[in-house]
């Protein structure tokens, strides 16, 4: 991977083996794996003939399905009865197949399914270190291109990495600016620069205020853990007494994380999409 620059995503990775974990999840740009598969588009493009026949336009009026797609799939090559697809050569983005009748019988899109990075780096700065603990990434070459802070890691087994005073320090800062609200006073500049909007949260009752700058210490949009993706917009943590699906989305990463053994590997990406 090349070092990578903003403007993507962040994907917390639990478990070793950091590229495999990545692999099924790289958009397909004619790099055949195993992660890649034939997806039947004959289905999807029967359909949309048949709204193409209910609301025909004048330039493809009383088009056959034939002609229909082979408009709209022109770059897939063409296969005949008995003719096997090259996978891994030409037909490795897909194909169409048509009979002896010129019956298209076959309609196949390429693709790693739920593939959304084209690179990815480790992030460097997202945790601190305990004294004396060090960086333990198995993609360490994989780096981001922003420069490392002394005692900080994106890459460490889980008891490495000092969440203890991660969220002391959070707590310290997030009553301080709590207190200053409540009493009307100016907020600290540094609140500019925390990993939660801090504005939008400043009518919490104190305690849930603290607990939600604790628990984004773990800033992460997506989950990859066991070879599934979880995604922040679409999880439903059910916690009543957690105010915003953001903020429970927080409170899951967090009690997840404290429920890991010490020794499993936690590293932190970011991915150019």
């Amino acid at each position: 991977m090349e070092n990578i620059k903003m403007g993507g995503g962040s994907y917390m990775i639990i478990g070793p083996d950091v590229e495999k974990q990545m692999a099924p999840f790289k958009f397909f740009e004619g790099d055949v794996d195993e992660y890649v598969r034939s997806i039947d588009m004959l289905p999807e493009f029967r359909e949309d003939y048949k709204y193409h026949i209910e609301h025909p336009t004048t330039r493809e009026k009383n088009l056959s399905f034939e002609e229909f797609v082979k408009n709209r799939a022109r770059s897939y090559p063409t296969l005949e009865n008995g003719e096997v697809p090259d996978l891994k050569g030409e037909h490795k983005f897909g194909w169409k197949r048509v009979n002896s009748g010129g019956e298209v019988t076959e309609l196949f899109y390429r693709n790693r399914p739920g593939g959304f990075w084209f690179s990815w780096g480790v992030l460097k700065n997202s945790w601190k270190l305990k004294p004396g603990a060090v960086s333990a990434s198995t993609a360490s070459i994989h780096d981001s291109s922003d420069g490392q802070r002394s005692g900080c890691t994106g890459s460490a087994l889980k008891g490495a990495i000092d969440w203890e005073r991660m969220r002391s320090d959070a707590t310290e800062e997030a009553a301080q600016i709590w207190d200053l609200a409540a009493a009307g006073l100016p907020l600290p500049a540094y609140m500019n620069y925390l990993k939660f909007d801090v504005r939008k949260r400043l009518h919490y009752p104190r305690d849930k205020f603290i607990q939600v700058a604790c628990d984004s210490q773990i800033d992460t949009s997506c989950l990859i853990m066991n070879d599934k993706v979880f995604f922040d917009e679409c999880f439903d943590g059910g916690w009543e007494e957690v105010p915003t699906k953001l903020d429970a989305w927080y409170r899951y990463l967090n009690e997840l994380i404290d429920s890991l053994p010490d020794d499993i590997l936690i590293t932190h990406v970011y991915t150019k999409e």
